[in-house]
């Protein structure tokens, strides 16, 4: 796994997601902090995740653009799978 904010990794990506709650990462396509290699690799360790990234904002997508953020959360919600 890689590093966030130039540190490296715990190294649990292999356990990191095995509670089997559903998650979507999301993220933005210009974030100043995060690496978005880092956003990626996150969103392919959890099982059935979609990464919606925000267009033309930074890492406060969700002030940035709140309604994009909004829709994408209630998308989310809507399609978690029955347990």
């Amino acid at each position: 796994m890689g590093s966030a904010y130039g540190h490296p990794s715990s190294g649990t990506s292999d356990r990191a997601f095995a509670f089997g709650a559903n998650s979507d990462p999301s993220g933005s396509d210009h974030d100043e902090e995060i690496n978005s290699e880092n956003t990626l690799l996150m969103a392919d360790e959890i099982p059935n995740a979609e990464l919606p990234l925000q267009p033309g904002v930074g890492h406060f997508f969700f002030l940035q653009d709140p309604e994009q953020f909004n829709s994408d959360v209630l998308h989310f919600l809507r399609h978690v799978p029955e347990p």
